[in-house]
């Protein structure tokens, strides 16, 4: 995967609005999973984040993972 093969997908990006909502819901999610029933200030999490290639489809495909959850979002031209 090349960086232009990444360029060239980002005109067809779902509406950031989407795809974030949905990270942060997921975010939201865990830090409640991991809060149970103690209360603290705040919550830290790790993220991991895989961008790839989808050769046969001519797309990119963003996935993000929070609280072993993952959310994709296929990028397409």
């Amino acid at each position: 995967m090349k960086a232009e093969y990444i360029e060239s997908h980002m005109a067809g990006v779902h509406t950031a609005e989407s795809f974030g909502r949905a990270l942060i819901e997921q975010a939201l999610n865990a830090a409640k999973k991991q809060l149970g029933s103690k209360d603290q200030p705040s919550v830290s999490m790790d993220a991991k984040i895989d961008v790839s290639e989808v050769t046969a489809r001519g797309c990119i495909n963003v996935c993000v993972t929070i609280g072993g959850v993952q959310i994709c979002h296929h990028v397409n031209i």
